[in-house]
């Protein structure tokens, strides 16, 4: 195109002028139409976009169930009953466009009115899983577990105690000598279903148990101290209940072996608390330790008859791994730090004792510690 010229006179000028001008609104014309056009089409867009699909982040939460087996429209339409999306539509769309993933069952924490991609994103996130739990802590009795169980589930505490006391029939190892499954109950964090029973809680348990000892070894290394498997368990769970620091674990294992061994009585007050039916307290009354229960090692020589907890990981491995030495006696004497003396001797013993009764006389706090109750 060859360059226009500028006009030479006037009145060339001004046809000039007026032929640039018609040119100018015309192309105005033609880009205000266009954005009109883009407008509008966009505008139309989100009009159907809004009718099948919420826009936005959402608001507020909802819990909301996805039973197990359901497929995806089964799934949108409890979400749009929910209020969670807007359309069976736009689910299926927004899962056809992410390769129509797996959602598994369980109950879900999502927010009302959501787009149904950001819904099935957060199905797919398993935070925003609804997960009810229950805590069994290391060193409980199998009474305390049975009351945690019935606090969470509601499950009565005859059933419950039924299941225990039936321990072939939720997975204890052959080598159990018990008539109850004190000992085996797991202490770990475990997920309960909407529908819990006292067996299926138990099996999951004892399974766990079963899952640890074998990862110890633990019925070998006990042939290797010379002790049966329920010994080596009865031993780690008086471990759980005297000390609480790593590295006092296994020297007190090998203070149990080595009064077995030299035939005098343990003579440990966490046995007998147990067998008394106490808890809470290090202290115990001149008539708990003249007990004649089985359990008060202070009046029978060897292990109690079975386990007083359910012990820990740390405990079970130090009892089938004790540090070699010659400790006779230990004494916690300082039981809220957890500092723990061992001795060979008496006298050493004896030392120790003194510094416990002193901690326990040092502050009202200490006291209560010591004998549960206000001086």
């Amino acid at each position: 195109m060859s360059e226009e010229k500028p006009p030479r006179d006037f009145s060339e000028f001004w046809r000039w002028l007026r032929n640039a001008f018609a040119v100018l609104v015309s192309l105005s014309v033609l880009i205000a139409g266009g954005w009109f056009v883009v407008d509008r089409v966009k505008s139309m867009m989100a009009e159907v976009k809004t009718s099948e699909d919420y826009i936005g982040e959402g608001s507020g939460e909802i819990e909301v169930v996805i039973p197990a087996g359901s497929g995806g429209s089964q799934i949108a339409q409890i979400l749009v009953e929910a209020d969670v999306i807007k359309t069976v539509k736009s689910f299926q769309k927004a899962a056809r466009a992410a390769g129509d993933p797996v959602i598994q069952a369980g109950k879900f924490k999502l927010r009302r009115q959501m787009p149904a991609n950001l819904a099935l994103t957060m199905l797919q996130d398993t935070k925003n899983i609804i997960r009810n739990t229950i805590r069994f802590p290391e060193g409980n009795r199998l009474s305390q577990q049975q009351a945690l169980i019935t606090k969470a589930t509601g499950i009565k505490k005859k059933d419950i105690e039924k299941v225990f006391n039936a321990p072939k029939t939720v997975g204890v190892p052959d080598w159990n000598e018990g008539k109850t499954i004190e000992g085996f109950l797991f202490p770990d964090t475990y997920e309960l279903p909407d529908n819990p029973t006292a067996k299926a809680l138990t099996q999951s348990a004892v399974k766990q148990f079963n899952a640890v000892i074998k990862s110890l070894d633990f019925t070998a290394k006990a042939r290797e101290n010379k002790v049966s498997s329920y010994q080596a368990l009865i031993v780690a769970s008086i471990i759980d209940k005297e000390v609480n620091r790593p590295e006092d674990r296994p020297k007190v294992a090998q203070v149990i072996y080595n009064r077995i061994a030299k035939k005098m009585k343990l003579e440990m007050d966490s046995t007998t608390a147990y067998g008394v039916g106490k808890t809470g307290v290090m202290e115990l009354s001149s008539k708990d330790l003249k007990s004649k229960s089985p359990y008060n090692t202070r009046e029978f020589a060897g292990l109690p008859p079975g386990p007083i907890t359910s012990p820990s990981k740390a405990a079970l491995e130090a009892a089938v791994n004790p540090q070699k030495g010659k400790w006779l006696y230990f004494v916690v004497v300082d039981p809220a730090a957890g500092d723990t003396e061992f001795s060979e001797t008496y006298e050493d013993f004896l030392k120790s004792k003194a510094k416990y009764k002193a901690w326990c006389q040092a502050t009202d706090e200490n006291y209560k510690v010591c004998f549960g109750k206000d001086r």
